[in-house]
């Protein structure tokens, strides 16, 4: 049994997205090409980071590995330049089955609440029992299932207790 560290289970992968810049933004960003792709990387930081899309979490360390020359969609009436930007980030998917160790965060009669953040760990009272842990322990708890909604700022996971550490 490998206890994992929440960093173990962060893998890297990339995608393909398509970002615009409104017509009332041009004034501000088009004084250097730098200028450019740091608004572009604000803008992909607030929409993707520090929460769930429909392959994990995705945590602040994005990057631009490509992008596109502005294009302009004569049909849309609106001025807007549109960019295609290939990102690389680190994406958190817990496995089924893995050992992590976890901090408890809140007790009650329904069961034990852990975090590894970006993780929330549900134990519960009717598979395990927790009669002796306390709030602020450290426990290792067995992954047995997971959910990810898109934009929740963690992953919800059921766990079963393995240890107290």
């Amino acid at each position: 049994m490998d206890i994992l560290d929440i960093n173990d289970l962060y893998i890297q992968s990339s995608l393909s997205i398509v970002e615009m810049i409104e017509s009332d933004e041009l004034s501000n960003t088009y004084s250097s090409k730098k200028a450019i792709d740091e608004y572009l990387m604000s803008k992909i930081t607030k929409k993707y980071c520090n929460k769930c899309n429909h392959m994990g979490y995705v945590n602040e360390n994005i990057e631009i590995i490509n992008r596109s020359i502005g294009k302009l969609k004569p049909s849309h009436f609106n001025g807007s330049i549109y960019y295609n930007i290939q990102v690389i980030f680190n994406i958190c998917v817990p496995l089924i089955g893995s050992h992590i160790k976890c901090k408890i965060v809140g007790k009650n009669d329904a069961g034990v609440l852990c975090e590894a953040p970006p993780l929330k760990i549900m134990l519960c009272s009717d598979i395990d029992d927790l009669d002796g842990l306390e709030v602020g322990e450290d426990v290792v708890v067995e992954v047995l299932n997971y959910k990810v909604v898109i934009n929740e700022s963690n992953i919800k996971v059921l766990g079963r207790l393995t240890k107290t550490v």
